[in-house]
């Protein structure tokens, strides 16, 4: 495949191979001005920070992976990133590339890069994992990675108006059924969550400190596989990201961490909001009280800030038990 996508953009393979390299400072704004071609106004952010804070671009002291670029005629042709995590099982783990972020540059789509800049990672990487694509990535993602069973998405519906008027078409008849709508779900909500808090203080965390540690190893189960956590990755994800702003609830019993949640409110260009349930770690032996109470607690959340719905994608069988209902 080197040979075919050398010859595509005019190179020898060694050419080719020594054109994608890893990310330094003096690629930053070829990345940007690729990334503003192809996305434009759905950055919504500060796209240098959020490039800064993944990737390292040369910094031994920003990042968590290398932002790799493929440069042809001297430009930034093509990008990938690669943010470094381990996955976990017990007290194995296996250090791992999570490939995210790739892009290329119009005036190459048909050449092969993006699939050969995939390969490519993942030989250098020796374990490779990708979560997610887009339409335009989704066939070579297919093409290039073994698909495991798909994560799963559970809405819990608060506000109706909006969702009755584009099922039922008619505004008057929407605006009349939503109340009542509200009002039942709102009695269901009562009477699934009584109770799920009251053994618990739920406090807000702004760092993970040591108390964190302890939780994270109590809430290992052997027999699952999962990305490996730290406190410090924790604070890089969900207080670092200048993409999102993560509330961060912890669970605690006579002053000892339990559990937590992350959550944060979105809205699609101006639209309805929704909150996000994006991560959230439990002791095992307590997992679903404290999973629960977790969940009632974003809920109840979600209705004082006015979101329409809560939304969470898993795929982890203990926690989808409780989700589903």
């Amino acid at each position: 495949m080197t040979r075919l996508v050398a010859r595509a953009v005019g190179l020898s393979p060694q050419q080719l191979l020594d054109s994608f390299i890893p990310g330094m400072p003096e690629h930053l704004s070829g990345v940007l001005a690729l990334r503003q071609t192809l996305f434009g106004a759905s950055i919504r952010w500060d796209d240098a920070a959020y490039l800064c804070w993944r990737y390292r671009f040369g910094s031994e002291t920003q990042g968590r992976g290398e932002c790799w670029v493929l440069l042809l005629d001297g430009k930034v042709a093509g990008m990938v990133g690669a943010e470094e995590l381990e996955l976990q099982r017990g007290r194995e783990r296996i250090a791992v590339w999570s490939t995210m972020d790739i892009a290329i540059d119009p005036r190459y789509e048909g050449s092969g890069i993006g699939g050969w800049m995939n390969l490519r990672l993942c030989e250098a990487a020796g374990c490779a994992i990708t979560i997610g694509s887009n339409d335009k990535s989704r066939t070579m993602i297919a093409r290039s990675f073994r698909r495991l069973p798909n994560r799963r998405t559970y809405v819990l519906p608060l506000r109706f108006q909006r969702i009755m008027r584009k099922r039922i078409g008619v505004s008057w008849l929407a605006k009349a059924i939503a109340p009542i709508a509200e009002h039942l779900v709102a009695a269901w909500r009562w009477v699934a969550f009584a109770g799920a808090q009251g053994q618990f203080e739920l406090k807000p965390i702004h760092r993970f400190e040591a108390d964190s540690l302890d939780l994270l190893r109590r809430a290992i189960d052997p027999l699952e596989r999962q990305v490996g956590r730290s406190v410090e990755y924790l604070n890089w994800r969900l207080f670092g990201n200048p993409r999102a702003r993560y509330s961060v609830i912890g669970a605690y019993d006579s002053g000892e961490l339990l559990g937590f949640m992350a959550t944060v409110i979105r809205s699609d260009q101006g639209g309805p909001l929704t909150l996000v349930i994006a991560d959230w770690v439990a002791d095992r032996q307590r997992f679903n009280r404290v999973f629960r109470a977790l969940c009632t607690n974003a809920v109840r959340t979600a209705v004082r800030t006015g979101a329409e719905s809560v939304s969470v994608t898993a795929y982890h069988a203990r926690s989808e038990i409780l989700l589903r209902r």
